[in-house]
């Protein structure tokens, strides 16, 4: 797996506004306060109503 974005044709931006730095910040924080350590985490509730999570891409079982 190539982990340069600009392989895929995606250029990044050369810098990040504060405001979306703040929120990117923001996030960051929400999550590792949360336990959650992989993107995208998906919240749902199963058949009993408890909430649950899938952390990554979804498994084969979702």
């Amino acid at each position: 797996m190539n982990n340069n974005i600009a392989a895929v044709g995606v250029t990044p931006p050369a810098q990040i506004s504060p405001k979306v730095r703040v929120q990117l910040d923001a996030n960051q924080t929400l999550m590792q306060q949360l336990g959650f350590t992989a993107t995208p985490t998906t919240l749902y509730k199963d058949t009993d109503g408890n909430l649950q999570n899938e952390q990554g891409a979804p498994s084969s079982r979702c």
